[in-house]
């Protein structure tokens, strides 16, 4: 049995635990935001395919006494001197291989106000583990420490993989992109059938549609703009993925009435890219083409004017928030009648 830790985008932690749960012999779980603790005894391999966590980690050291001032650094630096790496090293190299000579890189975060920062953090424990470990750090190096301080837990791990997951899955991305987990968890929300015609309005460099394609029978995706649309299909390119593209108007498609099944769409956030659509019109466009029973997923900024024009519109919807790369959003997630 392994004890790890697993990322997740804060609002995700229900469906990220589920997906864990679906790779089988995992028990003892332990639920934060944004942090999934639990203990394994399945193939480690299996959790590096996972597509809604961010990152899977085993777990070296939980911290105690952890707080806002510079004390909690000489905390780190003593409890991470007194760690044996060398087991976490062993399971490493059973799921992939890694240099004779090694080397290792650290990255912490935190969440709350703090008297210290980032780097002071990954200063301690770095100075820790050169102490303990005959390593050297390197920022190419192949293995990655997290240092992971929130107001509930605090943890220390080791990535199963020489970067997160989520970064692993990325593709190219332009301003406004998703991180593939959320995409692929809006997929999920979707309940896509092999029957479906799933449809993203507006794709951009293309990760939801990416994403949904493996589950649907056609997958439609549009964008305003032709470098965009030039830059998704390097990217579906890239993952093998087959998708029917174009450059449309969200609001006047040439799509047929009744025709889709599922759209999945990252709509403008107001902070990241500027309203380039009249929201009445696109709607009119989405009833257009949509089917009766048709399942409809946005991701919208949690304060975002079409928030109350859903509202309106789709009084039945459902919704989950999260934050979405520092920024508050909302999944809304709406049946059609």
């Amino acid at each position: 049995m392994v004890k790890l830790f697993a990322l997740c985008a804060k609002g995700l932690e229900e469906v990220a635990t589920q997906e864990i749960k679906d790779c089988g012999k995992s028990n003892n779980f332990e639920i934060f935001e944004g942090v999934i603790v639990f203990d394994y005894l399945g193939d480690l391999k299996d959790l590096t395919n996972l597509k809604i966590v961010d990152d899977v980690l085993i777990f070296v050291k939980k911290f105690q006494d952890i707080n806002r001032y510079n004390t909690s650094l000489f905390i780190i630096r003593k409890e991470l001197s007194q760690v044996n790496l060398m087991k976490v090293l062993f399971l490493i190299r059973k799921i992939r291989k890694t240099k004779p000579q090694t080397t290792f890189k650290i990255q912490s975060s935190y969440k709350s106000r703090r008297d210290y920062t980032a780097k002071e953090i990954t200063t301690a424990a770095r100075r820790a583990i050169l102490k303990n470990q005959e390593w050297k750090y390197s920022d190419e190096s192949e293995l990655y420490i997290h240092i992971l301080l929130t107001p509930k837990i605090n943890l220390c791990g080791v990535s199963l993989l020489n970067e997160p997951l989520h970064v692993k899955n990325r593709i190219k991305t332009i301003r406004g992109s998703l991180k593939s987990s959320v995409a692929n968890a809006m997929v999920q929300f979707a309940d896509i059938k092999k029957t479906d015609v799933v449809f993203d309005p507006m794709c951009g460099s293309g990760i939801i549609p990416i994403s949904a394609s493996p589950f649907s029978k056609t997958t439609i995706a549009s964008d305003i703009d032709k470098e965009v649309i030039k830059i998704a299909k390097l990217n579906a390119k890239s993952k093998d993925r087959k998708i029917k593209f174009h450059v449309w108007d969200a609001s006047k498609t040439d799509l047929k009435d009744n025709s889709i099944d599922k759209i999945i769409c990252n709509l403008p956030f107001d902070k990241q890219v500027e309203f380039e659509f009249d929201p009445e019109e696109f709607f009119k466009e989405i009833e257009r083409i949509s089917k009766k029973k048709s399942k409809l997923v946005f991701l919208i900024d949690r304060e975002s004017v079409l928030k109350r024009i859903i509202k309106k519109k789709y009084p039945n919807y459902k919704h989950i928030n999260i934050t979405n790369s520092g920024f508050e959003a909302r999944i809304m997630v709406i049946e059609k009648i």
